[in-house]
């Protein structure tokens, strides 16, 4: 399969140098993406069990052949460089980029009206905001968040609906791999 990786110039020196690509785990912010990336981790390591300690985030698909790394709508300064290569599709472990977002932030995508209807009456019944939502998942912006337990069952109702989602068939994907 071919995949697509956004990388920087060091990242393509060492590519060169050492004849594979490695991530930088020194550019990783654990407490920005802990319980998510956690759980791209577990699923690679079921997938592929020989991994690395962290995966390379490519693209299996992108939106007119573009499909550089941005933050807030704006191109991520360093990352320029396109490094487009193949690998076995079983070696890859393939989400929803767009629904992805919705893991990071803690987000509940309802299957229709009514079912947003019925989660919106839930966190008005127990009196949760979407910021205590995202401050559950993003330990790098809040230092407190709720743990009591009406609250908890919220966050891991929203979390099986988003592992569902992110591994349905989609047509803008994002994939890791392991070596």
């Amino acid at each position: 399969m071919k995949l697509i990786s956004i990388q920087s110039m060091d990242a393509l020196k060492d590519l060169i140098n050492r004849g594979y690509l490695e991530c930088d785990d020194s550019k990783i912010n654990i407490e920005k993406a802990g319980p998510t990336y956690s759980w791209i981790l577990e699923k690679i390591k079921i997938k592929n069990p020989t991994y690395t300690k962290y995966p390379i985030w490519c693209w299996v698909r992108c939106y007119n052949n573009i499909c550089p790394p941005k933050h807030k709508g704006v191109p991520v300064d360093g990352f320029d460089v396109k490094i487009t290569f193949h690998k076995p599709k079983e070696e890859i472990f393939i989400t929803d980029f767009r629904r992805y977002s919705f893991l990071l932030n803690n987000i509940y995508i309802p299957t229709n009206i009514k079912d947003k209807e019925n989660f919106d009456k839930k966190l008005k019944q127990f009196n949760i905001t979407l910021e205590e939502l995202k401050a559950h998942v993003r330990k790098d912006k809040y230092k407190e968040c709720r743990n009591d337990k009406e609250f908890l069952l919220i966050c891991e109702e929203i979390k099986k609906v988003l592992i569902n989602a992110l591994l349905k068939k989609v047509t803008f994907y994002r994939g890791v791999f392991g070596e």
